[in-house]
């Protein structure tokens, strides 16, 4: 961020917050519930979500890149060389393995339109190995019969 563009920085949770934030930090105790928001992200849109970061200055990409590019990013904790030298990821801190996503201001309203519309768990979660290609070639069959009619 360039000097003196930035007047403050506010930090609440989610049940406390009293104003519009610009970056909406979430961490998740699982992967699972990291992929229901991913998936949220690009339900609409079919776009691929991806990471970015460095050892170094990964809370710069975690906050400030999301807030200048307006893509969400996300990383998980026990990765940035920062929060181990500052004993974030210890026992008395923030565990490693959780996943923090960091959710831009403008891409949240579609997250919550999508995150309503969508299967927050599809089949293709509940059933594995041939029962997973079974309902795949199911789809795509369907899919065919629908651009042939």
């Amino acid at each position: 961020m360039l000097k003196g563009t930035v007047k403050c920085v506010v930090f609440s949770s989610i049940d406390q917050i009293s104003f519009d934030p610009d970056v909406l930090v979430v961490t998740t105790d699982n992967a699972d519930q990291a992929r229901i928001i991913l998936r949220a992200l690009v339900y609409s849109s079919g776009e691929p979500w991806s990471s970015r970061g460095t050892p170094v200055l990964a809370c710069t990409w975690l906050y400030i890149y999301p807030y200048l590019t307006g893509e969400v990013n996300y990383t998980v904790t026990g990765l940035s060389m920062g929060m181990q030298a500052l004993n974030v990821t210890d026992p008395l801190g923030l565990p490693q393995g959780l996943m923090i996503l960091s959710i831009p201001w403008v891409k949240l309203p579609m997250i919550m339109k999508n995150l309503e519309k969508m299967n927050w768990h599809p089949i293709s979660e509940i059933v594995g190995g041939e029962e997973h290609k079974k309902h795949f070639y199911a789809l795509l069959d369907d899919i065919k019969r629908k651009i042939r009619a």
